[in-house]
């Protein structure tokens, strides 16, 4: 079993907070050249977030129509 670099963890883990709470300075820290482990870490904990708010996303869409549905479905009783 491999070990990960500490630095890309805190990295991974900076870029998703960022992403959460300053996206603005998320972004403009993504246009860095440094390709060090904790940059790497950093771009790929953006990109996470930014996966699991899509999911999120759509996990409340399907939320919305099931709830569309069966309003529907209690007025047509």
């Amino acid at each position: 079993m491999s070990k990960i670099d500490p630095t890309y963890v805190k990295g991974f883990n900076h870029g998703y907070l960022f992403a959460e709470h300053l996206s603005a300075l998320a972004q403009k820290m993504l246009k860095c050249e440094n390709k060090a482990q904790y940059f790497t870490g950093f771009e790929n904990g953006v990109d996470a977030f930014r996966q699991h708010q899509k999911v999120q996303s759509r996990s409340e869409e399907l939320n919305s129509i099931r709830d569309h549905k069966h309003n529907e479905r209690d007025q047509e009783r």
